[in-house]
């Protein structure tokens, strides 16, 4: 004769338990995921030729707005071509597609799409918040040129180990203010 084997349930304390868990972290396990899948989207959307020349158009731009920072101030760029900035005959700075703030914008805009808000403050969110990354994006430019002209030697860790961290603080910032922003606006409508 076979013993039946008995399958091992959870006891119903364990199982409270877990579902006491779930209850509890639901909104942030909603909110990750959401995000997640966000971010998963848009950069699938970075994969396509539209996207590429999008940025490329952000990075021209870029480059040019920061030429026209620089240009304020002596000793700045003197010329501009394409995403190319100048010293006299000297090329200091190419502002390449991975420069583009795009996909910095594309963080925050999962951040604020999967935060439950009214569209009227999320639309508002992504639409500032990327105007303020837009604009870091060109303070970066145009402290990487002033490095390539004066500190060369700080120029590669600059750019490759402090602009991004700095980029990505500056999203949880904008983002923290969004929330608390939002948090509060609609904590004063009730």
């Amino acid at each position: 004769m076979k013993k039946s084997r008995k399958s091992r349930q959870p006891s119903p304390t364990y199982r409270k338990k877990i579902t006491a868990w779930y209850q509890d972290k639901k909104p942030i396990l909603l909110f990750a995921a959401k995000f997640l899948g966000l971010v998963t989207f848009f950069s699938l959307l970075s994969l396509l030729p539209a996207y590429h020349r999008l940025q490329g158009f952000e990075a021209e731009w870029s480059a040019r707005l920061a030429h026209y920072f620089l240009s304020i101030f002596p000793g700045g760029a003197s010329t501009v071509s394409g995403g190319a900035l100048y010293r006299g005959s000297e090329a200091i700075l190419e502002v390449k597609l991975n420069c583009s703030a795009l996909h910095y914008c594309w963080m925050l805009a999962s951040a604020v799409l999967a935060y439950p808000a009214p569209w009227f403050y999320r639309l508002a969110g992504i639409i500032f918040g990327s105007l303020i990354l837009l604009a870091a994006n060109i303070l970066r430019i145009v402290c990487l040129f002033l490095l390539g002209c004066y500190y060369p030697d700080w120029f590669p860790d600059v750019h490759e180990h402090y602009w991004p961290v700095v980029s990505l603080l500056l999203i949880v910032l904008v983002m923290g203010t969004w929330v608390i922003g939002t948090q509060t606006l609609l904590c004063q409508k009730k």
